[in-house]
Formats: structure tokens, C-alpha cells, sequence
């Protein structure tokens, strides 16, 4: 099994200011419970660190030279045997912690925020694409493996057929929502095969040009 690393720090002048912190629960005053964790590592105190080994909503706070806090929550979640290590933006971070911080409960948000990544950056790869085959010969003719349900894999098409798919397949994945439980994980798993897919499919039209 696998560890996470943890680490802040503070800048001159400010050391001990820095901290890690699993989050526990909300908080009226001061946004969320905190359970302080770690361990000063130099003489002066100005670095922090931490191993993690299991889920958990966890918190960091680095100062800079001017006094100023920057705040990063994560949440670290088990993908089978791996724990996982995700940035969470403040309002996602919260919600979380209004919730169950169960390991399952941890699991399926984490399983969830993947999907929500993996499904933007395949529309980002059919973004870019469409963008620049727009500009090309609609008529000209391509032969290449095609990432899409609409068509099928390996046949000859014009530009503009590939155009109508990409479109088509970019407004079936603005329409998804995330899933949860299994269905979350077959759709996390069809995803990354979808983007190996939309990989080998550029490289093969990069080759045809």
C-alpha cells in the first residue's frame, strides 16, 4: 500500500504559522474542524510535513514572506489498492465535510471528481481538434480510427463527416452528469479508454497529413 506525502511551510519571520490538518467537520467560525497533524522538521519550524495512510479530508496552510496564508484542500481516497491524492476547491471541500467522512463516503467523491476530470479533458481534446479542422478541406478525405459511438472504428470519411462526430460527441459529454457508486467506476473506466482512444486517433491523422 502506498503513502501520502504532506508538506507546508512559512516563510522567515513566520514559522509555526504554517499547518496540516485533517478536516473533520464544518465549522460556524472558522469554516471547518480541524485535527492539527504533523511534524516540525527543521530547528527554526518553518516546514511541516506528514505521511498519510489512509482516506481523509486534509487541509494545508503555507505563509509567504509577507504574512500571507494560501490554503490548499485535498482529499485523499482509495482507487483499489492506491490511495489518491486530489486538490478540492473551498466549496467542494465544504460540502464534504457536511457530509459522512466515512472511507466509502470518501471513495465515491473521489471516484467522482475523477470522472468530472477525465470527462473535461476529453471534451478539451475535442475542442482543440474541432477548432483546428475547422479551418481545413471539408471534402478532403481521411482514413482513421474513430473515438466516437457514432461512427465506426477504421473506415475512410470527409473532414466534414469527422467534424459532424466530433460535435455530435462534444455535446453527448457536456450532457453527462457525474454517476456514482459502480456506475461511476465503469464510466471512469470507459473515459480513459475513450481518451487512449481520441491519443491513437490524432496520432493517425497527424500521419495522414
Amino acid at each position: 500500500m502506498n503513502t501520502i506525502e504532506f508538506s507546508a511551510g512559512a516563510k522567515f519571520g513566520y514559522a509555526g504559522k504554517q499547518f496540516i490538518a485533517r478536516i473533520t467537520g464544518r465549522n460556524p467560525k472558522y469554516t471547518f474542524e480541524r485535527e492539527f497533524i504533523g511534524k516540525k522538521e527543521d530547528s527554526k519550524g518553518k516546514t511541516t510535513s506528514v505521511t498519510i495512510d489512509e482516506p481523509g479530508l486534509y487541509q494545508t496552510r503555507d505563509v509567504d514572506s509577507k504574512g500571507r496564508s494560501d490554503d490548499t484542500c485535498y482529499i485523499v481516497w482509495r482507487d483499489g489498492d492506491k490511495l489518491v491524492k486530489d486538490i478540492l476547491d473551498e466549496e467542494a471541500a465544504m460540502a464534504a465535510a457536511k457530509g459522512s467522512l466515512t472511507e466509502e463516503a470518501l471513495n465515491t467523491i473521489g471516484r467522482n471528481l475523477l470522472n468530472t476530470i477525465g470527462r473535461n479533458l476529453n471534451i478539451s481534446w475535442h475542442e482543440k481538434e474541432l477548432a483546428a479542422e475547422e479551418s481545413k478541406d471539408l471534402e478532403e478525405i481521411v482514413d482513421v480510427d474513430f473515438p466516437f459511438a457514432s461512427l465506426e472504428k477504421r473506415q475512410k470519411v470527409s473532414r466534414r463527416t469527422l467534424l459532424e462526430a466530433r460535435r455530435s460527441e462534444l455535446a453527448r459529454l457536456k450532457g453527462e452528469a457525474p454517476t456514482g457508486g459502480d456506475a461511476l467506476i465503469a464510466e471512469r473506466e470507459k473515459l480513459l479508454a475513450r481518451l487512449k482512444e481520441i491519443d491513437e486517433a490524432l496520432k493517425t491523422v497527424a500521419a495522414i497529413k
